[in-house]
């Protein structure tokens, strides 16, 4: 695919050299640039305003993933906090049976 066909049929925030590579399955790679210079002060300095349109839509689509990334961490939190509750309470109560039959062993061991 040419850098026309891309442009053509991929959206803007794909014209990325990363995103890119990833519309096009990395046929682009070895032709696009990596990042530079510019992008990595950039990146470093978090400055925004200065940074072309496409790249600015890039990063609020990572950071809009990074948002989802951690939402679905949050629910995984609470649902092992749910389950770690559920167990605790599984385990004291087989904790408390079990004192119960060693009990009652020894009252049968006592009386034979």
């Amino acid at each position: 695919m040419t850098s026309s066909q891309l442009s053509e049929s991929a959206p803007d925030w794909c014209l990325h050299p990363e995103i890119a590579t990833l519309w096009t399955g990395g046929a682009l790679s070895q032709r696009m640039p990596k990042k530079d210079t510019a992008w990595e002060t950039a990146q470093a300095h978090q400055d925004l305003p200065s940074l072309p349109r496409k790249e600015l839509i890039a990063k609020l689509d990572q950071a809009e993933k990074e948002k989802v990334d951690a939402a679905q961490l949050v629910r995984e939190f609470e649902a092992l906090t749910e389950e770690n509750r559920t167990l605790k309470l599984a385990q004291s109560q087989c904790v408390e049976q079990l004192e119960k039959l060693r009990i009652q062993y020894q009252k049968r061991q006592g009386s034979s």
